[in-house]
């Protein structure tokens, strides 16, 4: 079973929870969204905690100890962070987020899943400070993929050409996965 549904729709179809092989939660800010830990629920009532289940979320959201107790319960639990900065870049860019905030649900999601990564934008908001990011990644032993925004096209002096270079010298030099990606507006 495949298709795009909204949280508060998934309740209302008759799925096979029990069958279930992979769930990912994407889009918006998924940890928000009290219908996904209903559905969590579910699969736990039913045994299904073997599934694979993905989080993409940016990291922003407190969770309670029964919210935190339901993700615990799955075996192969993947977290995927939205960060594209470390400290006051990160709350500049991810406006209103709290970096501090942030940091203890990392721990938090450390602690409770089988997998937590992250995927970061590198762009001219933080193209000056990646080194800060990738040395921040290894220090807490995860996982990035860094995706280089390209699109709409930035006009780059000789200065930032140079970084850019650099930035993908030392991101493969620490075993960081690349994309570059055209992120255009819907």
């Amino acid at each position: 079973w495949s298709s795009d549904v909204c949280s508060s729709d998934l309740l209302d179809l008759e799925l096979d929870y029990e069958s279930i092989v992979q769930l990912s939660f994407i889009g918006g800010e998924p940890l928000l969204e009290r219908q996904n830990f209903l559905v969590l629920e579910r699969l736990i009532e039913l045994g299904n905690t073997g599934c694979f289940i993905s989080i993409v979320t940016n990291g922003s959201i407190e969770l309670n100890e029964r919210q935190l107790n339901i993700l615990s319960k799955f075996s192969n639990l993947n977290i995927c962070l939205s960060i594209d900065g470390i400290g006051p870049q990160f709350e500049y860019i991810r406006w209103p987020l709290k970096w501090t905030q942030l940091e203890n649900n990392l721990k938090q999601f450390k602690q409770i899943a089988k997998h937590v990564s992250v995927s970061c934008m590198i762009s001219n908001l933080n193209i000056y400070n990646y080194t800060d990011l990738i040395e921040f990644f290894d220090l807490i032993n995860i996982q990035a993929t860094c995706t280089i925004v390209t699109h709409p096209v930035i006009q780059l002096n000789t200065q930032m050409l140079q970084t850019f270079v650099d930035f993908t010298n030392v991101a493969h030099g620490h075993g960081f996965k690349l994309n570059c990606a055209s992120v255009t507006p819907l």
